[in-house]
Order: C-alpha cells, then sequence, then structure tokens
C-alpha cells in the first residue's frame, strides 16, 4: 500500500506543478496594461486671463460669416470654478459662432480626450457643445462632438469626449460651438494624450483627400569638389 500511495503522490505532484505554472502565465497575460496619461498644454485653460482688445486670450472667435452675430466674452457671473468663463451669445441669426484653440498633433493612433464644464440659457434644439477636429493643414480630416445641450441647463455639467488620431493629422483644434440661439458657457478645460499600450502603429494609408503626402525634403547632393566654386 505504501508504494501505491508513493507512485500516486510521484504523478500528481508534477501535474499540480504544471498547473500552477499555467495558472501564473495566464495571469501575468490577462494583467491590463498601464495606461499612460499625458496633460497636453492649453493657453488659458480656464480662462482667468484678461481679455485683450475684446478678445479671450489664447481662443480665438470664429462664425460662419456676414456681420458679427455673436458676443464672446469672458464672464465673472458664476463660473465654474475661479473668477471668470467663457461665454457666447447669438445676437442675430446665424450658423454658428465658437472658440478654438490648435495644438500640434500626438502620434497617429494616440488616444486625444477633451473635456469642459458646459452650461446654457435659452439654447435652441441644435445645441451648445464641445469639438475635436482633427486637421492636416486647413482639412479638417476626421472630428469627435459632444451630444448638442439645449434648453437653460443652471448648473455646470462635465463632459468628456475622446477619438483617435488619424494618419496625416498636424494639428488638433478643441473648443466649444453654438449652433443656436441662446448663450453658453464653457469653462475649465482639458485636453489629454491617452496610450492604453494597445495602440498599434497607424498604416501609411493614402491622404483621404487625394493630397501628397507631406515628406522632409532631400538634401541637394553634395557636388564633385572639381565643380564647386572658387
Amino acid at each position: 500500500m505504501k508504494r501505491l500511495a508513493l507512485a500516486a503522490l510521484l504523478i500528481a505532484a508534477p501535474a499540480a506543478w504544471a498547473q500552477t505554472d499555467a495558472g501564473k502565465a495566464g495571469a501575468a497575460k490577462d494583467t491590463p496594461k498601464a495606461v499612460k496619461r499625458s496633460d497636453i498644454a492649453l493657453v488659458n485653460p480656464d480662462f482667468e486671463d484678461a481679455m485683450q482688445d475684446q478678445a479671450i486670450p489664447g481662443w480665438p472667435a470664429m462664425q460662419h460669416g456676414g456681420v458679427p452675430a455673436y458676443e464672446t466674452v469672458a464672464d465673472k457671473r458664476r463660473p465654474s470654478s475661479g473668477k471668470q468663463a467663457a461665454r457666447i451669445t447669438r445676437l442675430t441669426p446665424e450658423y454658428y459662432g465658437l472658440i478654438h484653440q490648435r495644438v500640434p498633433a500626438p502620434p497617429a493612433g494616440t488616444i486625444v480626450e477633451f473635456s469642459a464644464a458646459l452650461r446654457t440659457d435659452e439654447v435652441g434644439p441644435l445645441g451648445w457643445r464641445i469639438f475635436i477636429h482633427f486637421e492636416d493643414g486647413g482639412y479638417v480630416i476626421s472630428d469627435v462632438a459632444s451630444e448638442p445641450m439645449t434648453g437653460t441647463q443652471p448648473k455646470w455639467q462635465r463632459v468628456t469626449i475622446r477619438g483617435p488620431v488619424p494618419p496625416h493629422v498636424r494639428v488638433v483644434s478643441v473648443g466649444a460651438e453654438l449652433l443656436d440661439g441662446g448663450t453658453g458657457w464653457i469653462d475649465d478645460v482639458r485636453l489629454v494624450a491617452i496610450d492604453d499600450g494597445n495602440v498599434q502603429p497607424v498604416q501609411d494609408k493614402p491622404h483621404p483627400f487625394g493630397l501628397p503626402r507631406i515628406k522632409p525634403k532631400d538634401k541637394p547632393a553634395e557636388k564633385p569638389a572639381d565643380q564647386k566654386k572658387p
């Protein structure tokens, strides 16, 4: 009986070791990769800087066209934090009015996250929202936008959007736009680059608008010594 028990132990021991080792390998494989979050610096992200020449520093204002149709100011009434927030009010009918800021794009495949505190007063159904534009020069290759905030939302709400940087993008533009009548406020914005460890190299696809790829200029070939000017 003792010999049978010893033999059973010798058979079971390697199997138990193999199961334990396999369990460790599986646990290591299932361990999530570390997520790297890096802040992308913005100018005047809290809108605390005093206005200069009727403009909010760091946040140029734009509209669709025509005569000036929006009032864009740093407003001291009920900011989300600090002493003031940015406000856009539509004065006459127009398609859109916005403020934005452009920064160099992170590498293709990086996730860009943009967040801000928002509130509204009597905004029409097209709404007030934040956006990310991925640009190559003056072309918007792709974009991300939040759900439109409409009506009167007196309490500040934190809104976050994110999207991957496509190939060929050189600039990321972020901001807020008013697409209807009413007033929208924005405060405490933040822009983050996220690498979750699963981002794969992006394939070198043709430009979506058929534009030529941007390549560094080749250095001119060195002339032979006998052809150089004295």
